[in-house]
C-alpha cells in the first residue's frame, strides 16, 4: 500500500509559518497609581513644638487674667472714689442750706431789730431815757468761740447798744460790754488783752489792746479774724465749687 501524500494547501500553509519570522507580542508600560503623585508632603508636627504653643497660650491666658483683675480693681476703686465725692458734696451743700438759713435768719432778725430801733430812737426824744430802760431787751447770749454763733453773737451786740445810746457813748464803753459775754475758747483768746487793759495805765498799753478798745469795729474786726476764718475759708471753697 502507497504512502499518503501530504496535500499541497497543508504543505503551503506550514511553510509559509515557517518561512515567517514570529514577532514577539509587544507590552506596553501602564503607569501604575501611586500615592505620592498630587499631594503635598505632610511633616507630622514635632511634639516639642505643640508644647510650646500650649505655654503660650496658657501665659496669654494668664496675662488677660491679670489685666482683668487690674482693671476691675480700679473700677472698684474709682467707683469708691465718686462715691466718697458724692457723700462729701452732699454734706457740703446741706451745710450751705443751713447757713443760708441761719443768714436769712439773721437777716429778718436785723430788720426787726433796726425797725425797733427807730421807734426806741422816737421814744427817746420823748422821755429822754434810754429804751432799753424801759423795755428791759435780753441781753446776747454768751459766745464760746464757735464760728457758727459768730455773725450773730456780733448782730445781737449791735442791736442791744441801740436800746442804750445813752448809756454806750463811746466806742470804748461797747467794747468793755461786748468782753463781757466772751466765754471759754474767745474768753482765752482775749484774756491777755483784757488783762494789759485793766492792769496798765493808758500810755502803757499794749498796740494790739489800744487798737481793739479805740474802735468797736476794730474788736468786731479782731474777732472775725480769730473765730470766722473757719466759716469765711468754707464758704470761700464753696463759691470756687
Amino acid at each position: 500500500m502507497a504512502p499518503t501524500t501530504p496535500s499541497h494547501a497543508s504543505t503551503s500553509g506550514n511553510s509559509q509559518q515557517a518561512g515567517q519570522p514570529v514577532t514577539p507580542p509587544q507590552h506596553h508600560d501602564v503607569p501604575m497609581d501611586t500615592d505620592e503623585e498630587g499631594e503635598e508632603e505632610i511633616t507630622p508636627a514635632h511634639p516639642s513644638s505643640h508644647k510650646d504653643e500650649v505655654k503660650k497660650l496658657k501665659r496669654k491666658l494668664r496675662d488677660l487674667g491679670q489685666q482683668h483683675n487690674v482693671l476691675l480693681d480700679n473700677a472698684k476703686n474709682n467707683a469708691k472714689v465718686a462715691q466718697s465725692k458724692i457723700e462729701t458734696l452732699e454734706e457740703q451743700v446741706a451745710k450751705l442750706l443751713s447757713r443760708t438759713e441761719e443768714m436769712h435768719k439773721d437777716a429778718e432778725e436785723s430788720r426787726r431789730l433796726y425797725r425797733e430801733h427807730i421807734e426806741h430812737m422816737s421814744s427817746l426824744a420823748v422821755t429822754g431815757k434810754d429804751p432799753g430802760e424801759i423795755l428791759r431787751p435780753r441781753q446776747p447770749e454768751p459766745f464760746n468761740g464757735d464760728s457758727d454763733k459768730l455773725q450773730g453773737f456780733l448782730t445781737n451786740l449791735r442791736s442791744y447798744h441801740l436800746y442804750y445810746p445813752i448809756q454806750f457813748t463811746t466806742d470804748e464803753l461797747k467794747v468793755r460790754h461786748a468782753i463781757g459775754f466772751l466765754k471759754d475758747k474767745a474768753l482765752r483768746w482775749f484774756e491777755p488783752i483784757i488783762r494789759d487793759y485793766v492792769t496798765k495805765p493808758r500810755h502803757e498799753r499794749k498796740e494790739m489792746t489800744q487798737y481793739i478798745y479805740k474802735k468797736y469795729e476794730n474788736f468786731e474786726k479782731e474777732l472775725k479774724s480769730a473765730f470766722g476764718t473757719i466759716d469765711e475759708k468754707h464758704m470761700a471753697e464753696m463759691k470756687i465749687r
